[in-house]
This record gives C-alpha cells, sequence and structure tokens, in this order.
C-alpha cells in the first residue's frame, strides 16, 4: 500500500510527506524508492539549528596563489537540484520558521524554476523529487509543520509494522546465520517483543529498530564468540542486551530478564560462568575481541579491579561493541561507566577519545569549523624541511654555476612563495627521472599546502568526531544526555 501511494504522489502536483512513529520505514520506504528509480538520495537533516546558508550556501575563506579571497561554496540541497536526484528532508517540522519560508519556492510544484540568491542560473524544479518526514510520536513540546507549508503536500501516514511484517524481516535477517525453517528463535523473539511491554511496570514499546537489533546482535556474537555457545544461548544473549539493558528501572530490567530466559529456556548461571580475562589472546571469556593497533601499555585504568560484576559487565560490553554499532551505557552516578569503557578500549588497544557533553556544546564542537590561522615554528620547520628536499635534488643535477646562482637568488627572497616559485622554475629546465621527478612534484605540492594554511586567515580545524571517524579511533562523549537535543539531532 505504501508503494501505491509513492506512484499516485509522483505523478500528482504535491510534493509526499511521510507521517509515521519512531522505526516505521519512512527513510527506508524512501532509500527503496531511490534505488528503484536508480537516482542518489540526498539526506537534509532539519534542526532548530537549520540556517539560510544550509539552504542556499555560504562564502569560505580560500587561498588561490597565495592570495587570500573568500569563495562561494553552494549548499547541498542547491547541488542535488543539478541532476537527477532524490531529496529527502527529515523531519521538517524542526527546522525553523524562517529557514520553512525559503523553501517554500522549492516545495510548489506549480514552479519549474527557481533563481536562489549567489547561484549563478535557475534551479530546474523538474530534475528532482523532494519528499519529507516527520515523526508523529515526538516528545512534548516538538513543534507541528505550520499549515502553509504542509498544504504543499500530500501526507502518506505510516502506521506500526504489524506482527506478521515484524516476523518477516526477522526471518530474513537472520536467515544468513540459521536456517528459520529450522529454528524457534524467530517466533520466540516475536512473543517476547510483543508481550514483554504488558508485564513492565513503566511505560515501554518495543519497534522494528528493536527487531532489528536482536538480528545483528544475534549474527555478531555468531561472528565473534570461539566456541559456538547453543542457538537458544545465543538467542538469550542478543535479547538480555536488547529488551533487558534498555530497561533503566532496575525492576522491570530483572523482570525482563526472567522473560528471556523463559523464552528461550535457558539458565542464567550457562549464559554467565566465570569469565576469564586474557589480553595477551584478545579474548574476554568466550568472545574475541575487535584488537586495534593502539601501542600497548600499563592499564588505562589504574586500580581498576577485576571483580565477578566487573568482568559481566565488559562481557556485555564486548558483546554489544560487536556489532559495530553506537553503544549507550546507563547508570547513576559513579556506575563505573566511564571507567568500563577506558577498561575495555586497553583490552581492545583501541586509542580512546573523550569528549565531556554538556549544555553549551555545540555541533561545531564535535565536528569543527573554521578558526583564525596563526604562524608557528611548526611551518617554518615543515616548510624548510620540503625546500631541503627540493634543493637537494636540484643541486644533484645542477652545474655548479648554477647552484651558486640559484643560492645567490634565493638569499635575496624574503617571502616563502617567491622562494617556492624559484625553485619550481629552476625543476622545470631538468629533465628528471621518473622516480625523481615524482618525488619532486609531491614535496612542491605538500610545499604549496604548508603555504596555503599558512596564508589563510581561517583554517578548518577538524572536530574530535571527524577524527575519530578518519583515524578508527574510539570515541566516548561522556554525560551525552546532558547536551542540547538540536547538537544530538
Amino acid at each position: 500500500s505504501t508503494q501505491s501511494t509513492w506512484v499516485c504522489a509522483l505523478h500528482c502536483s504535491y510534493r509526499l510527506l511521510l507521517r509515521g512513529g519512531c522505526a516505521t520505514g519512512k527513510t527506508a520506504c524512501l532509500r527503496e524508492l531511490s534505488t528503484m528509480l536508480r537516482i542518489p538520495l540526498v539526506h537534509i537533516h532539519c534542526s532548530s539549528n537549520l540556517s539560510q546558508q544550509d539552504i542556499y550556501g555560504s562564502f569560505v575563506p580560500r587561498v588561490v596563489n597565495g592570495k587570500r579571497s573568500f569563495e562561494w561554496q553552494t549548499s547541498r540541497l542547491l547541488q542535488a537540484f543539478c541532476e537527477p536526484s532524490l531529496i529527502v528532508l527529515e523531519d521538517l517540522n524542526l527546522a525553523p520558521s524562517s529557514v520553512l519560508q525559503l523553501l517554500v519556492p522549492f516545495l510548489d510544484l506549480r514552479r519549474q524554476f527557481v533563481q536562489p540568491p549567489g547561484f549563478p542560473e535557475a534551479v530546474d524544479l523538474t530534475k528532482t523529487l523532494i519528499f519529507a518526514t516527520v515523526t508523529t510520536d515526538s516528545s512534548a513540546g516538538t513543534p507541528k509543520l505550520p499549515k502553509a507549508v504542509a498544504d504543499l503536500f500530500v501526507a502518506c501516514t505510516l502506521e506500526t509494522l504489524h506482527e506478521e511484517e515484524l516476523y518477516s524481516v526477522a526471518c530474513s535477517r537472520l536467515e544468513t546465520v540459521i536456517d528459520p525453517e529450522q529454528s524457534d528463535v524467530d517466533e520466540n523473539v516475536l512473543e517476547l517483543h510483543m508481550g514483554l511491554p504488558a508485564n513492565l511496570q513503566s511505560e515501554t514499546s518495543f519497534n522494528l529498530r528493536d527487531i532489528i537489533k536482536f538480528c545483528d546482535v544475534f549474527g555478531s556474537l555468531w561472528k565473534c564468540m570461539i566456541q559456538r555457545p547453543k542457538e537458544a544461548e545465543l538467542a538469550a544473549y542478543a535479547a538480555l542486551l536488547v529488551y533487558a539493558e534498555s530497561q533503566f528501572v532496575p525492576y522491570d530490567q530483572e523482570l525482563a530478564r526472567q522473560e528471556v530466559y523463559k523464552s528461550f529456556g535457558v539458565k542464567p548461571d550457562h549464559l554467565f560462568p566465570e569469565i576469564d580475562v586474557n589480553y595477551k589472546e584478545g579474548r574476554l571469556g568466550n568472545i574475541r575481541l575487535p584488537i586495534g593497533t593502539a601501542p600497548q601499555a600499563s592499564s588505562s585504568n589504574e586500580g581498576f579491579v577485576y571483580t565477578r560484576f566487573a568482568k559481566r559487565q565488559l562481557y556485555k560490553l564486548a558483546m554489544a561493541a560487536s556489532t559495530r554499532r553506537m553503544v549507550l551505557l546507563e547508570g547513576v552516578t559513579c556506575s563505573s561507566k566511564t571507567s568500563l569503557v577506558m577498561e575495555f578500549s586497553y583490552l581492545c588497544r583501541q586509542k580512546l577519545v573523550m569528549v565531556s557533553m554538556h549544555a553549551e556544546i555545540e555541533v561545531g564542537d564535535l565536528i569543527g569549523g573554521y578558526a583564525p590561522t596563526l604562524a608557528s615554528a611548526d611551518f617554518h620547520s615543515a616548510f624548510s624541511a620540503k625546500i631541503t628536499a627540493l634543493l637537494r635534488i636540484l643541486y644533484s643535477r645542477l652545474s655548479s654555476e648554477k647552484v651558486v646562482e640559484l643560492a645567490g637568488s634565493l638569499s635575496a627572497k624574503t617571502d616563502f612563495l617567491e622562494a617556492l616559485k624559484l625553485v619550481e622554475s629552476y625543476l622545470d629546465t631538468l629533465n628528471l627521472p621518473t622516480a625523481l621527478a615524482e618525488e619532486a612534484t609531491k614535496l612542491m605540492t605538500l610545499s604549496h599546502t604548508l603555504l596555503d594554511r599558512n596564508h589563510s586567515p581561517f583554517t578548518f580545524v577538524e572536530g574530535p568526531l571527524i577524527r575519530a571517524m578518519k583515524s578508527g579511533e574510539w570515541l566516548l562523549l561522556d554525560n551525552i544526555n546532558s547536551s542540547q537535543p538540536s547538537t544530538l539531532r
């Protein structure tokens, strides 16, 4: 029925707005549609921080041939209009009203072209498909989409998946590791998924994402456990992580554990026997740890005591980390959340970067931003090293007269760029062997990069999140609940 709505919306004179609760398949439906149409999918995540610059673009500092300038950088939204694509405005209702007014011309299908300010030519709206999503079961205080904007859409409400649909998803995701026809894991987890909320003290609901998490944890443990346990025990491990550990109230957590043991017919003593920690073998109990390349050191958590409780907590952390998903640790003050992550990173030989989150943290503090450039001794030493390497190549190929001439000319230069251009002019006169030519080209490129950074009034400084993603480091966002919702989005 959802696909039928898509087809109707594609042929009407309105954009399509997908409404539904969390994990009802809004984004997944649009991802499938982009695959069917063979066009790229562009996500624009809306929040209270969305600004005019995010819609149109902005001027950014640049250095061209050693000269400082500002260059117009088109926004990702306008770039998407240059070729056939499918644009998704995620959580459109969270965007500020001023930004929504800027989006109205792009949403009105009666228009064929829109001329954005600063853009060289009018944008052709016929090349792209624009969809928007709104989450209907958000917390109290979430703004509603203004009627003037909502009227530009045909609304399609996605309902919560029914039991048979959840069963199909579970079977599909588990079939890579087990045969659903000869296993009752999928039936047991679905029974737990549907029946557990009614037995809990606090108001709790599970959705499609919980089923997917269970399947991911089950599949990951299937691969990383050294001695694979029984299928029911493996499923119980996954269910404990997804359905029991997610409960914050201790009573509900214990009740959920008992329901998991009952659903899969296992005993807790069989699930958590005495766990041994082997740093040299990269093993925690029966789990093979994701070993990194960080240099070995003494324990990063001096004084950490491996009690039976601490081993169990580390074991759960290892199970959660095996999925390569983000891991959330919840607990009261001084419940060893940070200490456990520090010790686990030590066991896995992974470099851990910690960021203390608070209400003043902004997106730029995590991702990065432009900062004033200051000349430093590091630049001078790095640039001198590159020039010295280039001169070594030149001196090995030039005559003694040319060497004296070059040395005299360089001593008269007071500007780094002029000195580099002089060296480059001498290199152009030589017919260097391939290996030397490649080395010289690389050194010239690095030298120009250093100069550009030094001459630019602003340099983009990467934040801890980007640095960790690029280098493969582990990132701990400590007290993430203290940050603003707009930052988390």
